[in-house]
């Protein structure tokens, strides 16, 4: 499995998992990845938008919480 980062103009980085993802890993990934990510791609911090789909791992109660806190803008 894979989890990586796109923008229009550019990628992020790109993450290869071993095993089953859940809740802890997906959350360990963004801690790890996220914010490197956003700065590889040159954008602000505050000016994009994080979007992932509603799988159960990324609904859950410790990674929202997470992202309500660091990223501002979020599509679902």
């Amino acid at each position: 499995m894979v989890w990586g980062c796109v923008s229009a103009s550019s990628v992020g980085e790109l993450v290869f998992i071993d095993g089953i993802m859940d809740k802890n890993v997906y959350l360990n990934i963004l801690r790890d990845n996220l914010y490197e990510s956003v700065e590889k791609m040159g954008l602000d911090k505050r000016c994009y938008y994080f979007q992932h789909d509603n799988d159960p791992k990324h609904k859950s109660k410790p990674v929202m919480e997470w992202l309500s806190y660091r990223v501002f803008h979020q599509l679902y």
